[in-house]
């Protein structure tokens, strides 16, 4: 056994790679985090009728604020699963062995036209996400200035945080990939083998804008990768998230 390996020795993990690698698939790992806050999200919808009915506000009005603020809790729940999931299927893995898993666990040519066809995907998710809460913020626009007091900014300030982590986390399984399969990314230090929470790190880097990169783009494929993340993460940090607390701003002052 190799005394500088960070990750655990062979044994172990080659006990922990079976039980993770369906799950390093993307397509089980979203479709799971997506299903039980859906279903959670549609029961909440149906037992919040009679709140709504029963609301002295117009029927479009109360109905605008509870499903803004179930949303709200409808991505914290996505993006709590999903991290989860990712952090659960990428364990305790570091260099060849992480390589190995994100190659095998890479989709195949069939599997990604399904894929597309379903708008399943690391950065799908990442552009869904920022895209509905773009949509769920212009609905808290046409609510009344008065109502923005009641659930309906919490709900969409929690629906906004869960899209950035989401796509944060999207991109960084993306750069993973390309990483693993192409080897379209070389770190800038060597003193560690790559771990999930490197491409992370990168990840939070295309979000912030941050100009030091913890890693080398050495491919066209991986840099129109950043790209599309940097245009995302702009729009969506100088639309959605400065419309958002300057509306949470002036509820609260």
């Amino acid at each position: 056994m190799t005394a500088a390996a960070p990750h655990p020795g062979p044994g172990s993990s080659a006990s922990a790679r079976p039980r993770s690698r369906w799950l390093a698939r993307e397509a089980p790992r979203q479709l799971i985090a997506g299903f039980v806050p859906l279903a959670l999200f549609t029961w909440l919808l149906l037992e919040s009728r009679s709140a709504v009915l029963d609301s002295p506000d117009p029927f479009d009005i109360a109905f605008t604020t509870m499903f803004i603020w179930l949303y709200g809790l409808f991505m914290v729940a996505l993006a709590a699963l999903y991290v989860g999931l990712t952090w659960f299927a990428f364990r305790r893995l570091a260099g060849e062995e992480l390589r190995r898993l994100a190659v095998s666990s890479a989709p195949d040519a069939q599997t990604q036209r399904w894929m597309r066809w379903l708008g399943i995907g690391e950065v799908s998710l990442a552009m869904w996400s920022a895209a509905a809460t773009a949509m769920t913020t212009a609905l808290l626009l046409t609510l009344p200035g008065g109502l923005r007091e009641g659930p309906a900014v919490p709900g969409a300030l929690f629906a906004a945080a869960a899209a950035w982590v989401l796509i944060v986390v999207g991109f960084a399984t993306r750069y993973l990939r390309v990483w693993a399969v192409h080897g379209a990314i070389a770190f800038e230090t060597d003193d560690d083998p790559p771990e999930f929470s490197d491409f992370v790190h990168l990840a939070v880097q295309q979000s912030t804008g941050y100009g030091g990169a913890a890693g080398r783009l050495r491919t066209a494929e991986v840099r129109r990768t950043a790209t599309v993340h940097n245009l995302l993460a702009w729009a969506f940090n100088s639309v959605i998230v400065a419309l958002l607390v300057s509306l949470a701003l002036a509820t609260v002052l």
